[in-house]
């Protein structure tokens, strides 16, 4: 008898040890966070009318700016570069797009950028000129060049660096969020032509 007692103990002990390291791997991926990236060139029309347009760009070569389910934890900063070239004949403003996700709340993104000659992007007035061209939670990156001003004429390429930080400083209440943006482009209307 004491041998079976002994038997089934040591296979009780073995399937609540293998149960434990089973929740503990599932728990930890849980805790884990993903931000991801979709990559999309849309046109609202150049005139002001329905028909949406296309325009002719090149958006980081079609590759995603940030790889699918990269996986992100408080505390991580990521950054990515990325270029838009407007293979356009006409002048192009570029911005975010379908924000999305609960990450939105909790990171913290800085845009700046160089253009075709290597020269930094600057952005404000003369006297108050900044490389930064975007600094806050992503939840506000659809407000960047809401006015239209950062152009990118035609035939001209520009070069950006984008950086997500996950603040350490957020806690168990953004696990298992996401972050869903895309880059989009359109035409610059001219005062007085649309």
């Amino acid at each position: 008898m004491k041998n079976s007692t002994k038997k089934k103990l040591k296979i009780g002990a073995a399937v609540l040890s293998v149960a434990i390291v089973c929740f503990c791997a599932c728990s930890f991926a849980l805790s884990k966070t993903s931000l991801s990236s979709r990559l999309g060139i849309f046109g609202a029309g150049s005139s002001g009318d329905e028909t949406p347009s296309k325009v002719s760009v090149d958006i980081n070569g079609g590759k995603d700016i940030i790889e699918k389910d990269l996986v992100i934890n408080p505390g991580d900063t990521v950054t990515r570069t990325f270029y838009i070239e407007n293979t356009d004949s006409d002048n192009i403003y570029f911005g975010f797009t379908g924000i999305s996700g609960n990450l939105k709340d909790y990171l913290d993104v800085k845009l700046d950028g160089k253009d075709s000659e290597g020269e930094m992007i600057l952005v404000g007035e003369p006297e108050e000129e900044t490389e930064v061209l975007f600094e806050g939670k992503a939840s506000e990156l659809e407000s960047f060049n809401a006015d239209k001003s950062l152009i990118i004429p035609a035939g001209c390429r520009k070069d950006f660096t984008i950086t997500f930080v996950y603040p350490e400083s957020a806690g168990n209440g953004s696990s298992n969020s996401e972050f869903n943006f895309r880059v989009t482009c359109d035409y610059v209307v001219e005062r007085g032509n649309g």
